[in-house]
C-alpha cells in the first residue's frame, strides 16, 4: 500500500493527472498504491507475475501526447480498482529489453496480464470502457480459476 492514506473529495481529470504525476514522481505509487512505476526488470518482472490480481501495464515516452491524454483514465481505473488490479507503468528508456521482449514499437501500449501471461494489447487506442471490460473479464477468470482450484 502506498503512503497515501486519503480519498479525495474530487476525482476529475485534471486533479488525476496531478495526484498521479506527484506520485509518479516519489515513487510512493497512487492514491490506494495501486499504481507503480516499474524501473527495473526485476520489479517489471514482479509485477506481471502477480498472481493474485491482473496487472495492466503502460509502456510509454515521456513528452509523448497520447500517453499524458492516457494518464488519466489509467489514473482514474487505478482508484477504481484498488485491491483488485494492478496499474503500472515503464517509462520507454527504462527497463529496454522487456521493452525489445514484448516488441513495443509505439507509445502508448497498454498490455494486460494475467498471472505473468499477455491477455490482451492496444497501441495507441482504447478507452476506458474498453479497460474496464477486459479488467472485469480478467477478474472472473481469474476468480473462476480460484474456485475451481478449491477441494
Amino acid at each position: 500500500m502506498g503512503v497515501w492514506a486519503f480519498r479525495p473529495a474530487w476525482r476529475g481529470p485534471v486533479q488525476a493527472v496531478l495526484i498521479l504525476a506527484l506520485c509518479l514522481a516519489c515513487g510512493c505509487g497512487a492514491p490506494g498504491g495501486a499504481f507503480r512505476a516499474a524501473k527495473t526488470v526485476e520489479q517489471f518482472d514482479q509485477a506481471v507475475a502477480d498472481p493474485r490480481q491482473p496487472v495492466l501495464l503502460e509502456f510509454y515516452k515521456a513528452g509523448c501526447p497520447a500517453c499524458i491524454l492516457l494518464a488519466p483514465t489509467l489514473a482514474e481505473l487505478s482508484i477504481e480498482y484498488d485491491g483488485r488490479a494492478a496499474f503500472v507503468t515503464v517509462e520507454r528508456s527504462q527497463v529496454a529489453e522487456r521493452r525489445r521482449q514484448y516488441g513495443i514499437r509505439g507509445y502508448p501500449t497498454v498490455l494486460l496480464f494475467l498471472r505473468g501471461q499477455e491477455r490482451a494489447r492496444w497501441v495507441n487506442e482504447g478507452s476506458k470502457d474498453v479497460y474496464r471490460k477486459a479488467l472485469d473479464v480478467a477478474l472472473v477468470e481469474l476468480s473462476d480459476s480460484t474456485r475451481a482450484n478449491r477441494p
